[in-house]
């Protein structure tokens, strides 16, 4: 009979498994996009969001992509309508701003 590790990964509750994930490789970078997308106040292009980050944070262009995926896919930014006739912009969702408030007191994060 074989036996499993212990996995090191914490048991999260049903029901807070979206508020508390563990830490990933990339939640360092994801954080200073975070940080840069909410200091733009929601000036920002949807279409051109890594182009950006990339020439704000100097990050080679592949990789801005990157993190620009990994943070929509853990859904913390949205789009806020910029105007009437259609035109949108990038915004912290709920999700994104207490990310940004946990950030303050829990681990630190490259310079941007």
């Amino acid at each position: 009979m074989r036996v499993m590790a212990n996995d090191s990964t914490p048991i999260v509750p049903r029901g807070r498994r979206d508020d508390i994930a563990p830490p990933a490789p990339l939640d360092p970078y994801v954080m200073s996009l975070l940080r840069w997308i909410d200091r733009c106040d929601q000036r920002l292009n949807p279409n051109t969001l890594a182009k950006q980050a990339a020439s704000a944070l100097g990050w080679p262009l592949p990789f801005a992509e990157a993190i620009v995926t990994a943070t929509r896919a853990r859904r913390l930014l949205t789009l806020i309508q910029a105007n009437a006739r259609g035109g949108y912009r990038i915004g912290l969702t709920r999700r994104g701003q207490a990310w940004l408030e946990r950030s303050a007191t829990s681990i630190q994060y490259p310079v941007e």
